[in-house]
């Protein structure tokens, strides 16, 4: 007869077993059915309903702070991805969203672009909104012979209009 605590660790080694079989087979899957969304995956409800305003033209502002060891390009890549989900999601039209060229042609004739204000420089480009990004934090990581990468881009946005001159 076996005692109690070999039938324990027979009973654990199959729950194991079973559970490492199930976590391989199903890959990620299982962790969406078990886990629960963190704070990062939670769908937040938009304040502003940017669809009710079509027809207003809005500017897309990433502010990337110079401290950040990030990619040159990565405001440039921010706003076209914004742009792209603003026209995809809400429905606006290439013409209802500021360029990023005619955004790169002004920031680099002002010497003090950095000192402006977003609604400052909406106005300037004739938006009726602008739609602040700030970077506050950015990392990407090569992970070793996988051809992939590992990253993280920490954002605050705030939407603000041009005619009030404050936030939305």
């Amino acid at each position: 007869m076996q005692s109690p605590q070999h039938k324990r660790f027979a009973f654990c080694l199959f729950a194991f077993g079973f559970l490492a079989v199930v976590f391989f087979q199903s890959g990620c899957g299982i962790v969406s059915i078990v886990g629960t969304p963190t704070s990062h995956e939670k769908k937040i409800l938009a304040e502003f309903d940017l669809a009710e305003r079509t027809g207003q033209k809005i500017l897309v502002l990433v502010n990337q702070p110079a401290y950040l060891d990030a990619d040159v390009n990565l405001r440039y890549y921010l706003t076209e991805a914004m742009r792209e989900g603003l026209m995809a999601k809400i429905g606006l039209q290439p013409e209802d969203i500021v360029s990023y060229d005619d955004l790169f042609e002004y920031r680099s004739t002002q010497s003090n672009f950095s000192m402006l204000s977003p609604v400052v420089v909406g106005r300037a480009l004739g938006a009726d909104m602008v739609l602040l990004l700030v970077v506050e934090d950015y990392q990407l990581t090569k992970m070793a012979e996988a051809g992939y990468y590992k990253g993280f881009l920490g954002v605050q946005a705030a939407l603000f209009e041009t005619a009030a001159g404050e936030k939305g």
